[in-house]
């Protein structure tokens, strides 16, 4: 069998090209109706010159395109669990708006704490839960003895003034010990 001959510039580096023999019968492109098709991206290029390195420069683009496949799925995953939290977000501020029928955007004013010395008490109908240290955002100062609130799990409510403690939240450096 003669030695198969390479394009001329398609030397690998290093070899001169009468150490290079081809022991391998040409495998042509797949037949139709034949097994099943690879994506195009594994399928090997039609270029008239092969790149260097052969098989293994192949298998590690292909494990490469893999690689990158793969990474992209997980970034489409999360992106999708992002837009389902912010979905959620975005439902449960339309129907406290409707709830409470507040117009426009919904600002936090400050952020208030449950008094630690208060009386836990149960939620219901407008009212928010109440515990004890518990840090609220104040979306609105309603009236002298309740403030429109939102807590952590992002549900809404009136909370009594009474109960509510402002937070220090100015930071004194010029005090002395």
């Amino acid at each position: 069998m003669a030695a198969a001959r390479l394009p001329d510039g398609c030397v690998p580096p290093g070899r001169p090209e009468e150490e290079i023999y081809d022991d391998v019968e040409p495998v042509g492109p797949p037949r139709a109706g034949r097994g099943f098709q690879l994506p195009s991206m594994f399928r090997p290029s039609a270029s008239p010159c092969p790149t260097a390195g052969g098989d293994a420069g192949r298998a590690a683009n292909r494990a490469a395109l893999l690689a990158a496949a793969q990474r992209e799925a997980q970034v489409s995953q999360k992106m999708k669990a992002m837009t389902l939290k912010e979905s959620k977000k975005e439902k449960l501020d339309r129907e406290f708006q409707k709830k409470f029928k507040f117009e426009g955007s919904i600002n936090v004013l400050t952020q208030m704490m449950v008094d630690p010395a208060a009386v836990e008490k149960r939620g219901g109908g407008k009212n928010l839960p109440l515990r004890r240290g518990e840090i609220l955002d104040v979306i609105q100062f309603t009236n002298e003895e309740q403030i429109l609130c939102r807590n952590s799990q992002r549900r809404y409510g009136y909370v009594p003034r009474a109960v509510m403690l402002h937070l220090d939240t100015d930071i004194y450096d010029d005090v002395e010990i």
